[in-house]
């Protein structure tokens, strides 16, 4: 009995699950309505596989034939709901893949933009500061007796001076706010490749099994499916019918007699019929042997009272003979 009750409880394990992921499928595939005629053909398979195996003998040959096929037919559907299932929640996890290998690109081209823009804003500054530096070898080759000279130079080229400080001044602010970008943008993409990897484990069994066998993901997706197809209906009625086969088993045990709780061994088990055949003789003897006992004691009683008697007529003789 606990290895019946061990054996249902497998098979209704693995038919909830079929149930489930078959009727999952059928309400993607179709609507909502999958989930009362999903439930009610799965139940149906199971019951059309216990009944046939319990009354295989007592169907006929059309009979038979008839209830294979629509075992064979409702596999068949609800394998299309498993099918259905995987394959979408494949297809969801892919396009989440994508969309969000996408999202990483965008993101690293914006990082590259604002690199770029560090860069440029770095080689004006160089070029200004190059310039200011040419501007000051210029003034320093005056020779120092030129006095007049120099001054008239340095006035000259002081608003150029002045120009380029004021715009090496604001690269450097603007270098700076490229920098915090840059920052920003680096931590949006770390986030994005951590969502791209979360998104990734979903698909990443399929993904492995595709890159083992060295196939497309729509052909390597095909054979998983079908393994796994393969699995649940199949082992769902196969444990049904195991289940019904052990619960036949136990049935056609023959039950052992209930043995009494104590056994008096100093006293035999007689029969009815053996004890009034035993006791009937006891009976004679016992009955002849009261009435030659109560004989018996009359016989006494008798003889004392006769005693008596004669000893009250001895004193009477005696009273008499006295006076």
């Amino acid at each position: 009995m606990p290895f019946l009750i061990f054996m249902i409880f497998g098979t209704l394990l693995i038919a909830s699950a079929a149930v489930f992921f078959s009727v999952l499928g059928l309400v993607q595939t179709f609507s909502e309505t999958a989930y009362y005629w999903g439930t009610s053909i799965e139940v149906a398979k199971l019951v059309m596989a216990s009944f046939l195996y319990r009354f295989w003998d007592k169907i006929n040959y059309a009979g038979r034939a008839l209830s294979i096929l629509m075992i064979a037919f409702l596999m068949s559907i609800t394998s299309l709901g498993i099918y259905g299932h995987i394959i979408t929640s494949y297809q969801e996890g892919n396009l989440q893949v994508e969309s969000q290998n996408i999202i990483l690109e965008t993101e690293e081209l914006k990082l590259d933009r604002i690199k770029q823009k560090i860069e440029n804003t770095n080689r004006q500054i160089e070029m200004n500061q190059n310039r200011i530096a040419a501007i000051n070898d210029d003034i320093a080759r005056v020779p120092d007796n030129f006095v007049t000279v120099r001054r008239e130079l340095i006035q000259e080229r002081r608003p150029e001076l002045n120009r380029l400080e004021s715009e090496i001044a604001e690269l450097f602010d603007k270098r700076e706010t490229f920098y915090d970008e840059l920052s920003a943008q680096q931590q949006i993409i770390s986030d994005t490749r951590i969502e791209t990897g979360v998104v990734e484990n979903k698909v990443g069994p399929i993904m492995f099994v595709v890159e083992a066998l060295g196939a497309t993901g729509e052909k390597a997706i095909f054979w998983f499916v079908l393994i796994i197809v393969l699995s649940f209906d199949p082992a769902a009625v196969a444990l049904t019918v195991y289940s019904n086969k052990v619960a036949l088993a136990l049935e056609s045990e023959p039950k052992e007699p209930k043995q009494p709780d104590h056994i008096d061994t100093d006293t035999p088990e007689v029969s009815e019929s053996d004890a009034s055949n035993e006791d009937e003789p006891r009976l004679i003897d016992a009955i002849t042997t009261l009435s030659s006992s109560m004989e018996e004691q009359s016989k006494t009683l008798q003889e004392l009272k006769q005693g008596q008697d004669n000893k009250k007529k001895k004193e009477e003789i005696i009273k008499n003979a006295t006076r």
